[in-house]
């Protein structure tokens, strides 16, 4: 295993086995959160083939998915917002 995969690894290991944010571990490595969720996505692929499906990570893993696209989305309307008020 190269480097780049122990990283991958422990990555992938602190987010599902220590519950740590996405974003939080994303910068605490230097990769950005869109890499780390094709990571998990990808982890996700191979542990479907490899073990028993741990429904409680999987359902963490979704919901961390859907806050980061929440907080996108009010990252945008915020701009949004401030565009308007300055536009006034």
């Amino acid at each position: 295993m190269n480097s780049s995969e122990k990283m991958k690894h422990e990555v992938i290991k602190q987010i599902g086995e220590r519950g740590r944010l996405i974003a939080e571990v994303a910068q605490d490595f230097g990769v950005s959160n869109r890499q780390v969720y094709r990571w998990l996505k990808g982890n996700q692929a191979t542990s479907k083939k490899t073990a028993k499906p741990d429904p409680v990570n999987a359902q963490v893993a979704q919901l961390k998915m859907e806050l980061y696209a929440v907080s996108q989305q009010l990252t945008a309307l915020k701009a949004q917002v401030n565009k308007q008020i300055v536009n006034q």
